[in-house]
């Protein structure tokens, strides 16, 4: 469930990174004076698995002079995502998420520049635990804030998964059944995608697909055979997706579950 009391949540400690005036470009890295201050920001400090997340980075100008920021190309801005183990869980960068088209960017005096990001967790599905948003000014420098992941509840969305739903162990090529349920109980002409989602930190971590187009409420699964994978997949963690065939309309296992 939801924290009822959310706070915006702000890094305790920003990055001063130093502002040359006359040589200002994404690859000058000294720092001659201590007039930038880097914070990053999110609009709350605990979600729920699947929840959007708004990602504020702000330049301050701590001085009373204007200052111009260069860029050697239109990317001015980005983000990424740790995990626990401080492994990369997403970076913005390698979908070439480029906040504008402009090279340069000039801050008065006294005054900030932000750029905002929405991370929509729907193919990089963040488990539940503890995670550090790093947004990064290009070139000159970065700061993180720390957010928390809580398991949420299968969403009212058309398709509940009841197993496996969570805790459940299976080992690599025993036959077991998928099952999920439809909110108006009639599969009859329902088609649905079946997937495998990796939850493990070092795994891959896209979703392999188990069978697509398939109409019914359960199937028999030979564990860790996927369409797209040439033998089983690894051993670890997991949940199940059971979609509307063709979109992202999904009903999601509660918890992992483990392969063997």
């Amino acid at each position: 469930m939801k924290t009822s009391l959310r706070i915006l949540s702000v890094a305790i400690v920003s990055l001063i990174v130093g502002f040359a005036p006359f040589a200002a470009t994404a690859s000058h890295y000294e720092a001659p004076s201590r007039s930038l201050e880097i914070i990053t920001t999110t609009d709350y400090d605990t979600y729920e698995e699947g929840e959007d997340i708004e990602i504020k980075v702000t330049t301050k100008n701590l001085s009373s002079r204007s200052v111009t920021l260069r860029f050697n190309s239109g990317c001015q801005a980005s983000y990424y995502i740790l995990d626990d183990w401080n492994r990369i869980a997403y970076d913005s960068a390698d979908d070439r998420m480029c906040t504008q088209a402009l090279t340069s960017v000039t801050i008065p005096g006294k005054s900030s520049k932000s750029w905002t990001f929405t991370h929509r967790d729907l193919d990089e599905e963040l488990d539940n635990g503890w995670y550090r948003i790093v947004g990064n000014v290009i070139g000159y420098g970065s700061d993180g804030t720390d957010i928390e992941i809580e398991e949420g509840e299968n969403e009212d969305n058309g398709i509940t998964v009841t197993s496996p739903n969570g805790g459940e162990s299976w080992k690599q090529n025993a036959k077991k059944t998928i099952e999920w349920e439809f909110e108006d109980g009639d599969e009859l002409g329902l088609e649905v995608d079946v997937r495998l989602y990796p939850t493990s930190a070092y795994q891959h971590q896209q979703p392999y697909s188990i069978v697509r187009n398939y109409e019914g409420d359960s199937y028999r699964w030979k564990v860790g055979k996927v369409r797209d994978y040439g033998r089983n997949v690894p051993k670890g963690t997991y949940k199940i997706e059971v979609c509307f065939a063709g979109t992202n309309d999904c009903g999601v296992s509660d918890s992992n579950f483990r392969i063997m």
